[in-house]
């Protein structure tokens, strides 16, 4: 699939929209808190993708703005609890994306042993492009 690029920079958001996309990163948040109590991580994944796709949504082309969309995350969950976990943030923006009608963006888990500890790191990525920042030195585990 060819990516989109972009001629110029997307316009910033209007204040209505950055306060719908934070409305929106936040009951994404809660259903991902709701799921994961009660759900394996592939069912949790199955939950998000199964969202109905909406219209008129902020950044309604994560295929061009996805990265964009990945950052908003970020931002957005900087002061919840666990929300600054990358996995935490792989969820929500897989529900976003799910919201955009964009089922295929990929979870992706990978690991980077160490010698005392295992360290791990979760990101999407959407056509093999990371819209969240990709765990450097980290072997790819697990695609959901």
């Amino acid at each position: 699939m060819a990516t989109t690029e972009l001629s110029a920079p997307a316009p910033r958001l209007r204040l209505g929209q950055r306060l719908a996309l934070g409305v929106e990163i936040a009951r994404a948040y809660l259903a991902i808190r709701a799921l994961s109590s009660r759900r394996a991580l592939p069912d949790v994944v199955v939950a998000l993708r199964d969202a109905p796709a909406l219209s008129g949504l902020p950044l309604p082309d994560p295929r061009v703005d996805g990265v964009r969309l990945g950052r908003a995350v970020m931002r957005a969950l900087v002061l919840t609890p666990g929300g600054t976990k990358c996995l935490v943030r792989s969820l929500v923006l897989l529900r976003l994306l799910a919201r955009r009608g964009i089922v295929d963006g990929a979870l992706i888990i990978a690991v980077q042993p160490g010698p005392a500890v295992l360290d791990a790191h979760a990101w999407v990525e959407l056509a093999g492009q990371p819209l969240l920042p990709p765990g450097d030195g980290h072997e790819r585990l697990l695609a959901l």
